[in-house]
């Protein structure tokens, strides 16, 4: 399978690149949430952000903040949205973080289920996530 951001990355494919550095690449969404929609992502071919390295984890982290200091300087944004998802959410499988300016009323909403979780589940569900971490 081809993957779109390498073929971007290899120069094989066009974008709007807004900065390249040796290791990462932020260029702006081909289907914009909102101008100034802009896409981070490490040049090395990651699936899932947990196969990221730690360094990779930096510099792209550092290069979203510089994307969201660019959008506040040009378009000065209410607030910025950074998002980021895995597995089968993710219509390419190459670790990418979407970086955008939002603004009061822009009409971009995250629809969240309505849940209840008990005090006693939500215990249960800290307890069980701390015994997996690293």
């Amino acid at each position: 399978m081809i993957c779109s951001f390498c073929e971007i990355i290899s120069g094989c494919s066009p974008a709007r690149v807004v900065k390249e550095t040796k290791e990462t690449i932020a260029f702006l969404d081909i289907d914009p949430i909102q101008k100034g929609h802009v896409l981070v992502i490490p040049k090395r071919h990651v699936p899932d952000l947990t196969d990221m390295t730690d360094v990779e984890m930096n510099q792209v982290m550092s290069l979203c903040q510089e994307v969201m200091n660019s959008l506040r300087k040009a378009y000065n944004p209410d607030s910025i949205s950074i998002i980021q998802n895995n597995g089968e959410c993710m219509a390419f499988p190459h670790v990418h973080f979407h970086v955008v300016p939002r603004f009061t009323g822009d009409g971009f909403v995250m629809i969240e289920p309505e849940i209840t979780v008990s005090d006693e589940e939500m215990n249960s569900v800290a307890r069980e996530l701390g015994k997996n971490m690293l």
